[in-house]
């Protein structure tokens, strides 16, 4: 796992920090969640179902998959390595820039990397590898390709297995739903996750879908009871009260855009990629990401996320995460100030 996630507060010492820095929508119902959770701590005196067979089955359902092409995980992130795991020494192609998990996860597993960038994606230059790894949409940037490309992608590259991160798909405009793509193309594996849209990434809590003779392949490489007893209530529960407790996804979209122009009408020294999400992607003419965030923290109490550990980003990119008219003002207002410094 690498550093310099988003939400890394801890490694401060500052509490109360407006975190900008973690895609976690911050309308949300987590709330009612942990009222749940609440309600069953009891269950923490049993072993959880090492096979999270109720949240499987709801899953399932949901998804109108059938069960076996359903793998509960500890996070997207244990979805992401074990994939790897299970075709370890594979030739993985990986799309940049995007959560460097992926990368790591092949890394880990001796798979041998090359790399290509979202544009070539779009301009179709995908060509036939063991593994394409992808997200839809993109971290860091909202950035989605088509559903005709990547369907291309599925036909043309019928050997290749495309691993496709859906942790935002919910939370872009038009909720995006490619599961029914699984019917018709075995060679595609999405993974998701339940803990960025519904708020709770202390528990740690993902899926995959695949066929299932991948699902029982990449199962295979799970530990035992990788998912918790609370995280199996939270899922289940999420899942019997889904569309109650989804967070209002284009209001958040909305407001993200309302956010992004009035950065680029105010600050001149930032270009803002477009997105279809609740965060965006930005890079400083003048200064650095990391010296940014180090003087939002200790002067505004602010905390961004220095994307400068994104393969194919410089050091002046930095992902924010939309928080509200207020606290976009002050983040605003705290990047005028410090851009405003002629000293940096």
């Amino acid at each position: 796992m690498i550093n310099g996630h988003g939400d890394d507060s801890h490694l401060f010492g500052r509490e109360g920090l407006l975190d900008f820095s973690s895609n976690i929508p911050y309308r949300n119902h987590s709330d009612a969640i942990i009222a749940h959770i609440r309600e069953v701590l009891p269950r923490i005196k049993n072993y959880p179902d090492p096979n999270a067979s109720k949240l499987t089955s709801l899953l399932a359902r949901r998804q109108r998959q059938k069960e076996n092409s359903i793998v509960v995980t500890n996070g997207s992130t244990e979805a992401f390595y074990i994939t790897a795991q299970a075709y370890k020494g594979a030739k993985s192609m990986v799309a940049i820039p995007s959560f460097a998990e992926y990368e790591d996860a092949c890394s880990r597993f001796g798979h041998r990397i090359s790399y290509l960038t979202y544009p070539e994606i779009t301009a179709r230059k995908v060509k036939p590898y063991d593994m394409l790894w992808m997200a839809y949409p993109n971290n860091p940037d909202g950035y989605i390709i088509s559903t005709d490309i990547l369907t291309d992608i599925l036909e043309q590259c019928p050997d290749t297995l495309v691993v496709v991160d859906t942790a935002y798909s919910e939370l872009s405009h038009t909720p995006i739903r490619i599961d029914s793509l699984h019917s018709r193309y075995p060679n595609l594996i999405t993974i998701h996750s339940l803990t960025k849209t519904f708020a709770i990434p202390g528990l740690r809590l993902g899926y995959i879908v695949a066929s299932e003779e991948i699902a029982e392949q990449v199962s295979s490489m799970r530990m035992p009871w990788s998912v918790n007893a609370l995280a199996q209530e939270a899922g289940s529960y999420i899942m019997e009260h889904y569309e109650e407790l989804l967070p209002p996804s284009e209001e958040l979209i909305a407001e993200c855009r309302l956010f992004r122009g009035e950065l680029l009408n105010e600050i001149n020294r930032l270009t803002i990629s477009p997105t279809s999400s609740n965060f965006f992607l930005a890079q400083l003419s003048k200064g650095d990401a990391k010296s940014l965030k180090s003087y939002l923290i200790e002067q505004h109490g602010i905390l961004i996320r220095n994307a400068d550990n994104f393969r194919g980003l410089s050091p002046q990119h930095f992902r924010v995460s939309v928080q509200g008219p207020e606290a976009n003002r002050r983040l605003l207002e705290a990047l005028q100030d410090y851009l405003s410094q002629t000293s940096i």
